[in-house]
């Protein structure tokens, strides 16, 4: 018969593992997982982040200057800047800085609405922003442009343009002509000889309006003639006598030497004479008798 003995049957461990079993019945424990192979423990839960939204970074349409124009000379301290306004592809609110020299003289200028600060006067014409500063400007070379910003800091940045500011210039400027180079004055000087020229002879021949006179013998003016004129050297002409000439009659060439055959309309006795004229005179008078 064999004998029970305590003592073979306590164990120490699976006395231990029944303490941690009721435990775990009283107080139960969850689990997590982790990536860290060196922790007993795993954990299950996870994070899942929200959706972000896309960034806003689209800009603005670049403003166009209007006034004052580039390259403009003004005595005006206080010009009125004008642009027209950008817009935004996305809708948001734009709003404007203007730079005076590379400087941000004038910022968050809104284009809602009319506005009057200690700065500046802003007036909206529509699709027209007008900015016209309180202050006067000191006198001096201004460059100027204007940027255009969204609630996203999206910038656009319009040309520059050029001014010049001086309080002496006078009312009203003078304009001077420009010179005229070279090649101007040759035209010029070709048409005022020609008109001179063409003085010169109209004086020459008003002066030679006639240079023979013919005379019947009661000292009448010969109505109708024919005079055929000779000069050594030169060709002989042929000349008619109207009674519009009242008997007088201008021929070339007529002078010293010159040799005048006559033939008088209607003469039948004495149709033809011929003379010898020598003289130095400008005018001949002839009586035919």
């Amino acid at each position: 018969m064999s004998t029970f003995s305590l003592k073979h049957c306590f164990n120490p461990q699976g006395l231990l593992a029944i303490v941690f079993i009721a435990l775990g019945v009283l107080f139960p424990v969850k689990a997590y997982a982790t990536t860290n192979p060196n922790l007993a423990t795993s954990v299950t839960s996870a994070t899942v982040p929200a959706l972000a939204e896309a960034p806003d970074t689209t800009t603005p349409t670049i403003p166009i200057l209007i006034a004052p124009p580039d390259g403009t000379l003004t005595d005006n301290s206080s010009p009125t800047f004008t642009w027209r306004r950008s817009t935004d592809p996305n809708g948001n609110t734009v709003f404007y800085t203007l730079y005076l020299n590379d400087v941000a003289t004038y910022s968050n200028i809104g284009s809602l609405g009319n506005t009057i600060t200690s700065s500046y006067t802003l007036r909206l014409d529509g699709d027209i922003i007008h900015l016209t500063p309180t202050s006067a400007l000191e006198y001096g070379s201004y460059s100027w442009s204007v940027t255009a910003s969204d609630l996203a800091l999206n910038t656009s940045h319009s040309a520059t343009w050029h001014f010049i500011l001086d309080t002496s210039i006078p009312a009203y400027t003078a304009t001077i002509s420009q010179i005229p180079t070279t090649r101007y004055y040759l035209p010029i000087l070709l048409a005022t000889l020609l008109a001179l020229a063409l003085l010169i002879l109209l004086i020459i021949l008003w002066r030679k309006k006639y240079n023979l006179i013919l005379l019947n013998p009661q000292f009448r003016p010969i109505s109708h003639a024919t005079i055929y004129h000779s000069v050594p050297n030169l060709r002989s002409t042929i000349h008619d006598l109207r009674s519009i000439h009242h008997g007088r009659l201008y021929i070339p060439h007529l002078g010293r030497y010159s040799t005048l055959t006559i033939r008088i309309q209607g003469n039948v006795l004495c149709t033809t004479y011929i003379l010898s004229i020598c003289g130095r005179s400008r005018l001949y008078t002839i009586v035919l008798g």
